[in-house]
């Protein structure tokens, strides 16, 4: 999990460990877009091809402001994970699907003001 905002992260971990998922979730903060190929390289070193869940849910304005890298992360993301692997994908309601990589079928589903597309990595 990367979460920029410390605080938030502080909860994320609190949550976890209430959950008992605290072994399971390894909770950095920092900046998405500085931390994710690194996280994604030690991912696919582990010895488990374990699937991943991954949930991005940036500020919607990131999707505006820095569109090639949002469109970046996602697709690195859905070619790295491996089979098993969910991904879901939190956009404004108005954010154009064309950010979604066309390798996977998405499910899109409409909660104003939010649209969640899930796809499953086969």
């Amino acid at each position: 999990l990367i979460e920029l905002d410390s605080r938030a992260a502080a909860d994320i971990r609190q949550s976890a460990k209430q959950l008992g998922f605290e072994s399971q979730a390894n909770v950095r903060c920092g900046d998405t877009f500085l931390l994710s190929e690194h996280i994604i390289q030690q991912l696919q070193q582990a010895e488990q091809a374990t699937p991943w869940l991954v949930y991005v849910c940036p500020p919607y304005s990131l999707w505006n402001e820095k569109p090639d890298e949002m469109k970046q992360l996602l697709h690195r993301f859905c070619t790295a994970a491996p089979a098993g692997s969910s991904i879901i994908v939190e956009l404004e309601e108005d954010t154009p699907l064309e950010f979604l990589p066309n390798n996977l079928e998405w499910d899109v589903r409409l909660y104003r003001p939010a649209q969640v597309a899930i796809a499953d990595v086969g």
